[in-house]
């Protein structure tokens, strides 16, 4: 039976700990948190949207197809995909859990494709049905949702997992500095083999551009995160040590590497990159100069950002402008001029792609047809000024009014209009999360009127927000 009680921190970090508890002996010490994480990752996300569930549903008076609906929820879990259909299973529960988190990923692409790793579920020679069951139960006994867990407490205790995980992993394999200075060698040739063919000469942009390239998808980020961790983890352990000065220009690189590449601090994702060491996060103020970065659902495209990006090419700003740019495509390429700048997106990553354009030269184009998204939407927006939101809106219900709509089209409208204004910001549409508040506040202005089951009302009410908020 699980509990819902408040965790003090110390208490939470030793009930997450005991899980990797169990599967000493079975799993490296190293190999850890390919299951720990993924395991609590999915029990949260359960948890969560079970919060969520019961929250709306008491706001509904116990409508249960209005609590169901996705903006109602931060993630989507498919049917047959939860933790509790995965913990009635009693055989092949690897398998269960494989499905499941694979559902769940697919159901989920822009926020949480991937993040379960590729952990080996169905290997029965090290996860028996008896040991998942014990780590299932294990984590069953507590709820994991925001009234008893708050993000900020989960998120110190990943800090102290992984802080956990690497002490274990370098005293299961290590016990004196010989041992220490003997591994040395291996982790560092493990580490640089992410980045076979890069010039490690090249400095500034060019550099690092072409050492992200080698890890350019999330599955390669963490596994340049996890071989780095463990190196970073002997380095510490040896420094001030001698036997460093030979490899100190490959280390201090690829803490360069990994600088630009780390997940900002409120990703998911995080766990892989936190927690390095004195010496080394020393050796990243001193010689590393990569810019922060606006997590992408913050970033405002104007033309402050864009001259900022062309003057001081960055990897990251470069790639995030890249995804804006795409984002706002998609949201307008059904208009002829977005349409057009899509196609030029388009051709220019294509010659990116096939090495036909400098990365200097890619930059300064993607800025060009930055700044005429930017004054494109200046002029849409002007255009769209000329028709008010309200009346838009009320267009609509008299458009889609039948004997079920209730006749009081302009106090709906105007529920609507007022709570859409309480939610929105600039910019919102091109956001997750501002794009579900919204939502959110639609259908519950419907459910108000028992109009919050008509799908297709709800689509084109949602479309004119969109166009006109």
């Amino acid at each position: 039976m699980m509990t819902q009680l408040s965790f003090d921190q110390k208490a939470l970090e030793k009930y997450l700990w005991e899980a990797a508890v169990i599967l000493r002996g079975t799993i490296d010490a190293g190999d850890y948190k390919q299951y720990i994480f993924p395991l609590m990752f999915f029990k949260r996300i359960s948890d969560v949207y079970d919060e969520e569930f019961e929250n709306v549903l008491a706001e509904s008076d116990g409508d249960l197809e209005y609590a169901a609906f996705a903006e109602n929820h931060n993630f989507l879990i498919p049917e047959g995909a939860h933790w509790n259909d995965v913990r009635e299973t009693t055989t092949n529960i690897g398998l269960a859990l494989q499905n499941a988190m694979r559902a769940i990923e697919k159901a989920n692409p822009d926020t949480l494709d991937g993040i379960f790793g590729d952990a080996s579920w169905t290997n029965k020679d090290c996860l028996t049905d008896a040991m998942l069951t014990n780590l299932i139960e294990h984590y069953s006994q507590h709820k994991l949702n925001l009234k008893n867990v708050p993000d900020d407490k989960l998120s110190n205790a990943y800090e102290y997992l992984i802080k956990e995980f690497a002490d274990d992993s370098v005293q299961q394999v290590t016990s004196n500095l010989s041992e220490l200075r003997a591994k040395l060698p291996q982790a560092m040739i493990d580490t640089l083999a992410h980045f076979v063919g890069v010039d490690r000469t090249i400095e500034g942009f060019e550099g690092l551009e072409a050492a992200q390239n080698a890890i350019s998808d999330d599955k390669k980020k963490d596994a340049f995160a996890l071989d780095f961790k463990y190196l970073a983890k002997l380095w510490e352990s040896l420094s001030p040590d001698s036997v460093l000065d030979e490899y100190n220009e490959d280390y201090k690189w690829l803490a360069q590497v990994y600088e630009s590449v780390k997940p900002a601090s409120d990703n998911i994702g995080k766990l892989l990159w936190l927690t390095l060491g004195a010496q080394t996060t020393q050796l990243i103020h001193d010689n590393v100069h990569v810019g922060n970065v606006h997590n992408l659902e913050e970033f405002v495209l104007d033309a402050d950002v864009i001259e900022n990006i062309f003057n001081n090419p960055d990897p990251r700003k470069t790639k995030q402008l890249e995804k804006e740019l795409a984002k706002r495509f998609k949201d307008r390429g059904d208009l002829p001029v977005f349409k057009s700048l899509s196609e030029r997106l388009e051709a220019l990553r294509d010659k990116a792609e096939k090495g036909l354009i400098a990365s200097i030269d890619f930059v300064k184009e993607l800025c060009k047809i930055a700044k005429e998204v930017v004054q494109a939407e200046k002029e849409l927006d002007d255009e769209l000024q000329e028709r008010t939101p309200k009346a838009a809106l009320t267009d609509l219900f008299l458009e889609l009014k039948d004997d079920q709509t209730p006749a009081v089209v302009e106090r709906i409208v105007t529920d609507i209009d007022a709570i859409v204004r309480v939610v929105r910001f600039p910019g919102w549409q091109g956001t997750t999360g501002g794009e579900r508040e919204v939502q959110k506040s639609l259908r519950k202005a419907l459910l108000k009127y028992k109009l919050h089951t008509d799908q297709i009302l709800f689509d084109r009410a949602y479309g004119y927000i969109k166009e006109y908020y």
